[in-house]
């Protein structure tokens, strides 16, 4: 566990170390590695990203050691959109005509959060980058469709579109895995 000296109340903490941010990265590795595969779609990619924004996050000034575990994740998508700028400016004009839009994005809920990590692989091949940022930015980590914009370099109605298709594709898919699993004991007992 990470300790910290603190100041008295009223005043600052003291910034994290660049052994600090390392043991951050460290200690939540895996989680670092899924957000960079699910976004990159690779998973040497997913490591230059992690590696990238470790080193990123050790060269800037002022990370209190409150923030470094948000930090760290912000660091990595950071980077995985910075190695994805390409197709993310090509899909993201997928996101540009008006559609059926949610107005309110909800985190995922621990099932669905479950069955996204479980399900990565067949939730990446169905949906593209731009759509797997904003569902990693606002379905995974609960930031808002204004702050997916604002990382991915896109309109706010265009984040919001690209995050309703995601969901909608996840309860899709979460829909056809239930359905498969309630059909598998019928198709069993047939044999």
């Amino acid at each position: 566990m990470l300790t910290f000296n603190r100041t008295s109340i009223g005043q600052r903490s003291s910034l994290a170390s660049a052994d600090d941010i390392r043991e951050v990265f460290r200690e939540n590795d895996a989680e670092l590695q899924w957000i960079g595969y699910f976004i990159t779609g690779d998973s040497e990619a997913a490591a230059a990203c992690v590696a990238n924004a470790c080193n990123l996050s050790e060269s800037r000034n002022g990370v209190f050691p409150e923030w470094l575990l948000t930090w760290a994740r912000y660091a990595t998508i950071r980077c995985a959109i910075d190695s994805e700028r390409e197709r993310v400016k090509k899909a993201s004009s997928n996101y540009c005509q008006p559609r059926f839009i949610r107005q309110v994005h909800e985190p995922l809920s621990g099932e669905a959060l479950e069955f996204v990590i479980t399900e990565s692989d067949t939730l990446i091949g169905r949906l593209d980058v731009v759509c797997r940022i904003t569902l990693v930015i606002c379905g995974v980590y609960g930031k808002s469709v204004a702050d997916a914009a604002l990382m991915l370099g896109i309109s706010v109605g265009g984040a919001q579109a690209a995050c309703s298709a995601a969901m909608n594709v996840v309860e899709a898919a979460r829909h056809q895995h239930a359905m498969r699993d309630n059909l598998s004991p019928l198709l069993w007992n047939r044999a």
